[in-house]
This record gives structure tokens, C-alpha cells and sequence, in this order.
């Protein structure tokens, strides 16, 4: 079975992130229109466009404007902000398939001492990107 590895990088200096999510070949299609389900439900309570990226660590610290311009439901205190997240992290497991493993693979590399900080943590990260015939697992 091949799969896809959907990589995301963030932090700020001196760490570093990498995650990843492994998606097998032909699932995605199916794994998207899930997410396409969390998307819609914040269009519907927070009038957030479907085209807006959402950054999990602006949201949850509470920065970031999503709701479109001169909307009457704004997503503004953090209760709503969590539950913004909740609703995002429910269409993400609701995908079931027998044929879909998960892994989320965090790195952070502190670089005071010196080094290329973002290939550290890539290299790091790939080290542990689950291969063959084991199950994906968190890291």
C-alpha cells in the first residue's frame, strides 16, 4: 500500500515543527470532503469562508481574524475558538476507513548552539515517518 505524506512546518526560532499525516493513495479524496464537512459548519455558525486558512496556533492563542468582513457572527472569544477547533478535530476523526493510518510526527529542535534549524528538524522528522509494514503511530 502506497501513502500520501501531507508535511506542515512551523514554530518560530529556536524550535522548530514538522508534522505529518499519512494518508493512503485514494483516500485523500474521501479525507478531504470530511474536512469539507468541518469547513462548512464553520462557514454556517462563524461565517468563515471556505477559502480562509485556518493556523491552529493563531487560533487557539487567540490572534487571527476569520469571520469574513463585516460579518454579524464573528468568531471572537476563545470559547467559540475552541469550539471552532473541536468542530475541525471531529470531521478530521469521523473519517473511518479500514484503509487509513495516522500519524502525527512533531519535532522540535532547539538550535542555540548553532545548525540549520529547518534541516535538523526535516531530517529528524523523516527519520521518523513510519515506513513499511508497521502501523503509523504518534510520535
Amino acid at each position: 500500500m502506497y501513502f500520501l505524506c501531507f508535511v506542515d512546518d512551523g514554530g518560530e526560532r529556536p524550535h522548530q515543527t514538522f508534522a505529518g499525516l499519512l494518508v493512503p493513495v485514494g483516500a485523500h479524496v474521501d479525507l478531504y470532503a470530511a474536512w469539507m464537512v468541518g469547513r462548512h459548519k464553520l462557514k454556517e455558525r462563524w461565517d468563515i469562508p471556505l477559502e480562509r486558512e485556518i493556523k491552529a496556533n493563531l487560533l487557539m492563542s487567540g490572534r487571527g481574524h476569520y469571520s469574513a468582513p463585516g460579518s454579524t457572527r464573528p468568531l471572537t472569544s476563545m470559547a467559540e475558538r475552541f469550539a471552532a477547533y473541536e468542530i475541525m478535530l471531529d470531521a478530521l476523526t469521523s473519517f473511518d476507513d479500514d484503509r487509513f493510518k495516522t500519524t502525527v510526527t512533531c519535532q522540535h529542535y532547539d538550535t542555540r548552539n548553532g545548525g540549520n534549524i529547518t534541516e535538523l528538524a526535516f531530517a529528524s522528522f523523516i527519520r521518523r515517518v513510519p515506513i513499511g509494514p508497521r502501523r503509523p503511530t504518534t510520535v
